[in-house]
């Protein structure tokens, strides 16, 4: 099994792929993991673009021999979640995967409401694909996650709902428009919480990491320690 020298976890990047290549050789650091927590920006090109962009990275990432993992955000197609589109060094993690990366046991889940749905629904006609997907949520597996044991990290695109921030930005603007999107974004906080409980029956998370909320904070929940990442944000991965 491969071992790195540095794990991340990153935040959304919203096809500002370049960010991770950047980043790595800015800091002069090589053989690394990142987890990217979601809203990478996939499928919202025609298949043909995408594939060309995810070798562009993998060309990228091997002059680091460098590995990344992709969460899926709803701003991603669910639809290259599937191990079709995954390459040398580019990984777009299923949900409920668990990664070992350097014997740290990392679940992955992906999926959130768009706030923003309600203009995002239909086709763009400049980039030929779809924009917005209607399975685009948080599915919550009750038992996967009571089948779940030695988990030591976990990272979710959206976050719990006894985490920051307790609302999101201009969520009352776009809930006025969108007369369900209060209960959907409530009901997926409260599953993310449901999912953090059952866990803390079997496992001890230590660390939480989540993007979505396009702010960047630090918070101690018991004894689990909860990440919000900003865009483009990337934070070494670190149980001690």
């Amino acid at each position: 099994m491969k071992h790195y020298n540095h794990i991340f976890a990153c935040g959304d990047l919203h096809d500002a792929v370049d960010i991770i290549p950047d980043f790595l050789k800015a800091n002069d650091l090589n053989n690394c993991a990142i987890v990217q927590v979601g809203d990478y920006g996939i499928g919202f090109e025609i298949e043909k673009k995408e594939i060309r962009k995810l070798k562009y990275l993998t060309d990228r990432l091997k002059i680091t021999n460098s590995d990344l993992f992709v969460i899926r955000g709803n701003h991603d197609n669910p639809s290259y979640f599937t191990g079709k589109y995954d390459t040398s060094n580019i990984q777009l993690v299923p949900d409920y995967t668990v990664l070992t990366l350097n014997l740290i046991n990392i679940l992955c889940i992906g999926g959130a409401y768009s706030i923003d749905r309600v203009n995002r629904k239909g086709y763009s006609i400049w980039k030929s694909s779809m924009v917005w997907w209607v399975d685009e949520n948080l599915v919550y597996n009750h038992d996967k996650i009571m089948a779940m044991r030695n988990i030591d990290v976990v990272i979710t695109h959206s976050a719990p709902s006894i985490a920051f921030p307790f609302t999101k930005g201009n969520l009352d603007y776009w809930c006025a428009i969108d007369k369900n999107l209060k209960t959907d974004v409530d009901t997926e906080r409260l599953q993310l919480t449901q999912i953090f409980e059952n866990l803390s029956k079997n496992n001890n998370i230590k660390q939480w990491y989540y993007g979505h909320m396009h702010m960047s904070n630090r918070m101690p929940y018991l004894n689990t320690y909860f990440n919000c990442l900003n865009i483009n944000e990337l934070i070494e991965i670190n149980l001690l």
